[in-house]
């Protein structure tokens, strides 16, 4: 019944009251306060509107990954893109055209709260630590582990969070939650490899051979787990088509794990 109610939406246009905010990625936000107006009335649109992968992660990295572009975002708007996201990716249209949006309240409060925490101050080096207990219990919710994964893309990439952090004796705790993430959500493990898959090719890191080797490892050791997922065919196949760019200790390393 889902599945009729999903490909009758799919084969009919937007509602005229939200068509030119929803046809436009990225939205302005006149868009998203528009879209926000009518998802959050007493009668709001199919949430099948909302889920276009392109609105839905630009909502999620304009919150979640700080840019010159969202650093001045204002609280009342940041918490429409959040409410959005959250009826996306939890409202549910029955079979009579009604919207189910009872999970939608606890969703958007999990985001809210998954926000607050990693703008904490000091989140992404010094506190990082504390705040991982709340991370892994907002994590449970999947639009919210979503934006971790957007998250921690670029703690690792834009920040300098390996020359300053890493140790080749311990495991980056941006992998673990990665691979939490991958272990709770099956559904995204493709988001956590393409992440890992990232920071193996990543040229761009300030750190002597010895460590970047021992990095590496770490990341074929994150790949590792993802095959003990049962995710084995996308990362077998990746390290073969590898194989060339690869550091032969790096396919030596593979092999014997």
């Amino acid at each position: 019944n889902d599945l009729v109610v999903t490909l009758r939406n799919l084969l009919s246009a937007p509602p005229t009251t939200i068509a030119t905010a929803i046809l436009h990625i990225p939205p302005t936000p006149g868009d998203v306060v528009e879209l926000h107006k009518h998802y959050n009335s007493a009668t709001p649109p199919s949430p099948i509107f909302l889920r276009d992968p392109q609105l839905l992660y630009w909502l999620l990295n304009n919150i979640f990954v700080p840019s010159d572009k969202n650093k001045n975002l204002k609280q009342d708007l940041k918490e429409k893109y959040l409410y959005l996201a959250a009826f996306a990716s939890s409202a549910r249209e029955l079979t009579n055209g009604e919207i189910d949006s009872s999970q939608v309240d606890s969703t958007f409060t999990t985001l809210k709260k998954l926000e607050a925490a990693v703008s904490r101050k000091g989140a992404t080096t010094t506190e990082f630590g504390s705040i991982v207990k709340e991370i892994l219990e907002y994590m449970d919710t999947p639009v919210a582990s979503m934006a971790l994964i957007f998250w921690i893309k670029h703690i690792l990439r834009d920040t300098s969070f390996y020359e300053k952090h890493f140790k080749h004796h311990e495991v980056p705790i941006p992998h673990l939650l990665l691979e939490e993430i991958a272990f709770r959500h099956p559904y995204q493990r493709t988001h956590v490899f393409n992440a890992f898959k990232a920071e193996l090719e990543s040229n761009s890191l300030k750190l002597t051979p010895e460590i970047m080797l021992g990095l590496r490892q770490q990341l074929l050791d994150r790949m590792i787990y993802l095959i003990q997922l049962g995710f084995v065919i996308q990362v077998v196949s990746y390290i073969e088509k590898q194989a060339r760019k690869l550091d032969e200790k790096l396919l030596i390393y593979f092999v014997k794990k």
